[in-house]
């Protein structure tokens, strides 16, 4: 009792669950880690998402950080400390660590009655163990700054966004311009699970909608057609005929490199014809992003099918040639979904460290905010670019979206394309004529 109060930490009775008492406030490392560690947060989250990914180097964590290695290595003893990752006690190096639906429930945490049954849920509804982790994480969190015992959380949906506005006002206090997308989604799924969802206005209203926290702040960002042209032929130039066909299959497809590295032969239909007898080709893509049932290497997801134009379908010839022999495109099969998706999240990491240095030859070429966005997210903004460029060549955002994979044109026409200059001056022409 003494320690409780020399920290100021509420004792079992005030928080109402021993376990959860236990779990969040037993150590002061830990009331730090919750209640003032918030820059740090940030990129313990980071780390646990590269981890996820497969990238478990030093150097490469550090790489994609933009830290120094010892940085870093600092930062990965003081996550074992919190029991976040494993580290090796001799080498210091990061142990394999695989998450499956029975790790999710191990700690006390998790065994908390409201908890648990939320964990439940979320496996029935087929969630990724790694996503519920990250749930569990933000939620684990936001307890963590706020201690109140969840069962008093969810009896009402006052008491969920009462207790909602205490952690954010909390938070805004020390990390005024940090995102909270990752706490606000969270959150919401554990609110669900107990029959709370607010409506999309009333969500919004509370600062609890699902919207990313820069929305459309990097609608319209792109590579000219010239700045594509000069990035191939560099690729092409260094014999890099690897990069050079991800870096088409991005501009040409517009899928996430996560469904790029899973791309596999069999998918790749090159003798499909159109109605009038021409030449077409027929490509098949497995997105995760919006889960439809459509199961491949273990993952929930869709199946989304693409015609591109016939110059990829001339790269992807090529590379034929030149890949493993393997049905993946990118690398050897290794028979199991595990291995197989780790092989395509570092493979995936690894092509953007390599388009990264030659984003840096043409970075002079392009605006700040394209300059931004390359280095922060290498595949992606080959995504952007083929949203934009179809949008100035003047396809509706309905059309972008049906050919190429998008959920709705909303968010074609709001996070990833918006109206040219060229076209804002025709428009403002043609009202100029408009008398009234």
């Amino acid at each position: 009792m003494e320690q409780n109060q020399a920290h100021n930490v509420p004792n079992t009775a005030q928080i109402g669950h021993e376990n959860f008492s236990r779990y969040s406030f037993s150590s002061t490392r830990r009331i730090r880690f919750h209640g003032r560690k918030t820059e740090r947060e940030k990129v313990y989250f980071k780390i646990k998402d590269l981890i996820n990914q497969g990238v478990t180097s030093t150097t490469d964590l550090s790489l994609q950080l933009g830290k120094s290695t010892r940085q870093t290595r600092r930062y990965l003893k003081k996550m074992a400390r919190y029991r976040m990752v494993n580290l090796d006690t001799k080498s210091g190096r990061l142990l394999k660590q695989g998450v499956d639906y029975h790790s999710l429930s191990q700690n006390s945490f998790s065994k908390i009655p409201e908890i648990s049954k939320w964990i439940d849920d979320c496996i029935a509804r087929e969630l990724a163990p790694r996503t519920i982790q990250m749930y569990l994480f933000s939620v684990r969190y936001i307890f963590g700054t706020i201690r109140t015992n969840p069962k008093n959380v969810v009896s009402s949906k006052n008491n969920a966004i009462e207790f909602w506005t205490k952690f954010i006002v909390s938070y805004k206090k020390q990390s005024l311009s940090k995102g909270t997308h990752h706490y606000r989604v969270s959150y919401k799924n554990f609110l669900a699970s107990h029959g709370i969802v607010l409506p999309t206005r009333m969500s919004k209203i509370y600062g609890l909608s699902s919207g990313h926290d820069n929305l459309g702040g990097y609608a319209g960002v792109c590579f000219s057609s010239q700045v594509t042209e000069e990035l191939g032929k560099m690729m092409l130039d260094a014999g890099d005929t690897e990069l050079y066909t991800w870096f088409r299959v991005g501009l040409r497809t517009g899928a996430r490199s996560r469904s790029i590295a899973k791309m596999t032969w069999d998918r790749i239909y090159f003798n499909e014809t159109n109605e009038d007898g021409t030449e077409s080709f027929k490509i098949e893509q497995h997105e995760t992003k919006d889960p439809h049932g459509q199961w491949f290497l273990g993952e929930n997801g869709e199946w989304k099918a693409k015609y591109p134009p016939l110059d990829l379908k001339r790269v992807l010839l090529e590379w034929k040639t030149r890949s493993p022999k393997s049905n993946f495109l990118w690398f050897e099969d290794d028979v199991s979904d595990l291995q197989n998706r780790k092989n395509a999240a570092k493979f995936a990491y690894q092509m953007s460290v390599r388009l990264k240095k030659y984003y840096e030859q043409i970075s002079h070429k392009v605006d700040a905010r394209t300059r931004e966005f390359m280095f922060k997210r290498p595949t992606h903004i080959l995504r952007h670019t083929l949203a934009q460029q179809l949008k100035d060549a003047g396809l509706t955002s309905e059309e972008i979206a049906d050919g190429f994979g998008w959920k709705t044109s909303y968010i074609v026409s709001t996070w990833y394309a918006k109206t040219s200059e060229k076209k804002r001056k025709e428009l403002g022409l043609r009202c100029s004529k408009v008398i009234f």
